[in-house]
């Protein structure tokens, strides 16, 4: 489907999350004319300006009257309401397979994996901007891929999501996959189908190069026999140890020299610096170019308050895999603050992993903070007076003062989803900011 096909009957639009806030703005200016309807089960901060919209359950949503339906990422490809019109013939598309229909001629580079996407996104971006290679960044880690239909740029790094990439139509250059391991398993029904959410990139590449992470022994399994496959960080090239980045045996960056925390980040290096090398050679200039990157915000974020104690922002963790490895990052006095969205997850690898490691205090989140809790006090990483359940961030941020040593790391983690105490992880990871800054105001006024 073309951009230009809207122009004709009427389309349906479910959701109206970012992508279809760009959508608008995108049809509004080419096809002025053309009918939209908006369809969604509840309402946000943004409402379509020149959209009419109906808030209501999809199932109630009259599709059948509809020409094509475009899907928003949020709402599952198996919900009723689609199924249904699947079933009677309806064409369904999202704004993204929209844009790679219109920009069929570029040079795309997808990126996706269950942690670590954003991050080797944005380092693959940078490194190559640095190298004179004019590369736009876009799709799930901020400007929606149909914003960018007239960018005239030499390469596009697009973070794609298990939601964007279960029914993408698209022919990307290269893909490129991080890690792999169980997420998201209350939208996708499975660990199964959202293994098989994620390995779609495969059948979109049709031959053309995949780049993986090695080290991850589950994605090495996943992708095993796909001919095209290319694999970073090995040991005989560039690779990641505990102390930096290496090619063979020879050290190319001490993890001391760059900002970003932790082994896992430096296996994210591998591996951009191992994709860029496929398209502009010079190792060396793209080292050089991971010294001058910056964090993403809500990802191991280092906070400091007046009192000098650190704060960590890992709002991003959704799953306790990657609360694992922000522990990582970590050292043994830590404030661990963690809950979120109650959906099933496994603690119990990450109370295996500890060895040895006792927390100083947990606080946990609403809505599942105490099962949480329970997971760690029944495996003897946190004695049960030292746990606080608390409402909101404030209370969490206080009560891990009251928890914590001069010392401690106070760690926001949560290995679980934002919703529904907040609009997203980066809502999370804001409030987080704010209520530390908070807690010090009133000690910097008195002292002033």
């Amino acid at each position: 489907m073309k951009l230009e096909d809207l122009a004709q009957g009427r389309t349906a639009v479910l959701g109206f999350g970012r992508e279809s806030q760009a959508l608008e703005s995108v049809v509004l200016e080419r096809l002025p004319g053309a009918k939209v309807q908006v369809f969604s089960e509840q309402a946000g901060p943004q409402v379509p300006e020149h959209w009419s919209i109906t808030i209501a359950p999809l199932a109630d949503a009259p599709l059948h009257r509809f020409d094509r339906i475009l899907r928003s990422p949020g709402v599952p490809v198996d919900h009723p309401a689609l199924v249904a019109a699947r079933s009677d013939g309806a064409e369904i598309t999202t704004s993204s397979s929209l844009w790679f229909s219109e920009r069929a001629q570029a040079r795309t580079i997808v990126v996706t994996g269950s942690k670590g996407k954003s991050t080797t996104s944005a380092l693959l971006a940078h490194m190559l901007n640095v190298a004179g290679i004019k590369t736009c960044l876009a799709g799930n880690i901020g400007i929606p891929l149909i914003s960018l239909l007239d960018e005239p740029a030499d390469c596009f790094v697009i973070e794609l999501s298990s939601y964007q990439l279960v029914d993408l139509i698209a022919a990307p250059s290269v893909g490129v996959i991080t890690r792999l391991f169980p997420e998201h398993v209350d939208w996708h029904g499975s660990v199964d189908r959202y293994y098989a959410a994620k390995l779609q990139l495969l059948e979109l590449l049709q031959g053309r190069p995949l780049w993986i992470n090695a080290r991850d022994t589950v994605l090495k399994s996943a992708v095993d026999g796909y001919a095209a496959l290319c694999q970073a960080n090995l040991e005989d090239g560039l690779h990641s140890q505990p102390d930096g980045l290496y090619d063979g045996p020879s050290k190319r960056l001490n993890s001391r020299d760059w900002a970003l925390r932790g082994q896992h980040n430096l296996d994210n290096l591998a591996l951009a610096i191992s994709v860029a090398e496929t398209i502009n050679p010079g190792i060396s200039e793209y080292v050089d170019a991971a010294r001058s990157f910056q964090p993403l915000a809500h990802r191991l974020e280092s906070i400091r308050d007046n009192e000098a104690r650190e704060w960590i922002n890992d709002s991003i963790s959704t799953t306790p895999y990657a609360t694992q490895a922000a522990l990582d990052c970590c050292g043994s006095d830590v404030v661990l603050i963690a809950g979120g969205l109650d959906r099933p997850a496994d603690w119990s690898e990450l109370v295996a992993q500890q060895d040895g490691r006792r927390f100083t205090g947990v606080v946990g989140l609403p809505d599942n903070g105490q099962q949480v809790i329970d997971a760690l006090v029944r495996g003897g990483l946190v004695d049960p007076d030292k746990v606080r359940v608390v409402a909101d961030m404030s209370g969490a941020v206080r009560a891990a003062v009251d928890l914590a040593n001069a010392e401690s790391q106070i760690l926001l983690s949560p290995g679980a989803p934002s919703f529904p105490h907040f609009r997203d992880f980066e809502d999370r990871g804001n409030q987080f900011r704010q209520a530390i800054a908070d807690r010090a105001q009133p000690q910097t006024e008195q002292g002033a």
